[in-house]
């Protein structure tokens, strides 16, 4: 035992770590001085691999490979067994392939009489005897929009128990069949998992598949069918001129209706509005719509008629004269001509115009124009020509209200002094829209004839 102190400083020192050494003893440093050179010649020793796939099933034939490492292998000195496998051909090559009859956690091994002692093994998994899964699937309709429902059909393959479905904007659902709706249009990665029996790993028992699917934008909701038509209602003692409105509702449906009329020369706001049903099939006539519907008792202006359905109203108009003094004891005086009315895809642009042909001035006939805007305002510019084309006049910059109308009586036509005959007039809108019709009276005969504005 050591002495500490008959030690100096520095010896002290020293006896203090040969005291350490001393304690831990000579078997335990002869030990830890081995293990390195043990680790060594461990890596040094005749060693085994074998090679080949960790997944088959049932009947498949699999092919393994064994290599020897730090040894020198006899060539046809392989050996090798398996776990309820039968392995196919010569036993002692370096490759077999083996076959399983039963299903399960299974072994390979393989040794060599060149090497000694050392195995080499390779754990196999079998499975039962069924396809591979495949996963597939089909989506109709194949240009979805935002807010339609997608069909999505599976079309996988293989001993399938489950279907999952992930539609890419966090929703899911299960099942061979699933419909969704996506509530916006953008790229969507839809997929499919499918899984079988057991649920090892793929392709026995998972499998899935990915489609990248647009889903557009819905196309805007169209506009009202709207129909527009002049309308008057004069009153002289007991005669009432009118124009009898006609509605026809060619749909299976009850069709809902909003009428508004819109005096000459006012702006949108001051305008008068109805509303009314029409059943299926159904024609209803007014005789006096200005004053049944909107109680007026003396107006001039248009009258709107819109309506949801693309289908259509079909409206009608006819200038008629009422007698009111013997519409109680005869028919009324009816003479006129039946019109249609002018549809609100018959609007002209910023850029287009509208034509209006037929049109005649002269002593014994007169025109109107009327100008309507369904819209926000226009500013037209009306240009008159002869039949052959050349100029006659022409009013620049002409507006019309947001949903205005304008009225141009025969006294304000741009025409030559002492004109009499036939016109066209050309509408060039410069901006906003217009609808554009004509009112030709002829005294002689007696008749009224409506002319509608054609974009051109």
């Amino acid at each position: 035992m050591p002495v500490h102190s008959r030690r100096s400083l520095g010896r002290h020192a020293f006896t203090r770590h040969a005291t350490a050494r001393h304690l831990l003893g000579p078997g335990l440093l002869l030990l830890a001085a081995l293990l390195p050179v043990a680790a060594r010649a461990q890596d040094d020793l005749p060693a085994i691999e074998v090679s080949g796939p960790t997944e088959g099933i049932f009947g498949q034939r699999l092919t393994f490979t064994a290599t020897a490492r730090n040894c020198t292998a006899a060539e046809n000195g392989w050996g090798w067994s398996t776990t309820s496998g039968h392995v196919i051909g010569a036993n002692n090559a370096a490759v077999v392939d083996v076959i399983w009859s039963t299903t399960g956690q299974m072994t390979v091994r393989a040794a060599n009489s060149g090497c000694g002692p050392a195995v080499g093994r390779l754990r196999v998994t079998i499975h039962p005897n069924t396809p591979p899964l495949v996963a597939a699937f089909t989506s109709a309709p194949a240009a979805p929009v935002a807010g339609e429902a997608v069909t999505f059909t599976s079309t996988a393959s293989g001993g399938i128990t489950s279907q999952l479905w992930d539609f890419g904007d966090g929703a899911t659902a299960s099942g061979a069949q699933a419909s969704h709706t996506f509530s916006s249009g953008g790229s969507y990665t839809v997929s499919l998992a499918v899984a079988g029996p057991g649920c090892a790993p793929a392709p026995f028992c998972e499998a899935s598949a990915s489609q990248l699917l647009v889903v557009g934008e819905p196309e805007p909701p169209p506009p009202p069918r709207q129909y527009l038509f002049g309308a008057l209602r004069k009153r002289s003692g007991d005669t009432v001129r009118a124009l009898p409105l006609l509605l026809y509702n060619p749909d299976q449906q009850p069709m809902d209706l909003l009428l508004r009329f819109v005096a000459v020369g006012s702006a949108r706001g001051s305008e008068h509005a109805a509303s009314l049903t029409l059943e299926p099939n159904r024609t209803l006539r007014l005789d006096d719509p200005l004053h049944a519907l909107f109680g007026l008792l003396d107006a001039t202006g248009v009258v709107v008629v819109e309506g949801a359905s693309i289908g259509g109203v079909l409206p009608a108009a006819q200038l008629e004269s009422l007698d009111e003094s013997v519409a109680a004891t005869a028919a009324p005086r009816r003479t006129g001509q039946l019109v249609a009315a002018l549809g609100g895809s018959a609007k002209a642009g910023a850029g287009q115009r509208q034509v209006l042909v037929g049109l005649r001035q002269d002593a014994s006939s007169r025109t109107v124009l009327w100008l309507h805007s369904p819209g926000d305002g226009a500013r037209v510019d009306l240009v008159y020509r002869d039949l052959d084309g050349v100029e006659l006049g022409r009013l620049s910059g002409f507006t019309v209200a947001p949903w205005g109308v304008r009225q141009v009586a025969p006294a304000r036509h741009p025409l030559p002094a002492g004109f009499a005959g036939r016109f066209t007039v050309e509408v060039l809108v410069e901006s906003g829209e217009v609808l554009t019709a004509a009112q030709l009276t002829s005294t002689k005969p007696a008749a009224v004839v409506y002319v509608a504005g054609e974009t051109r």
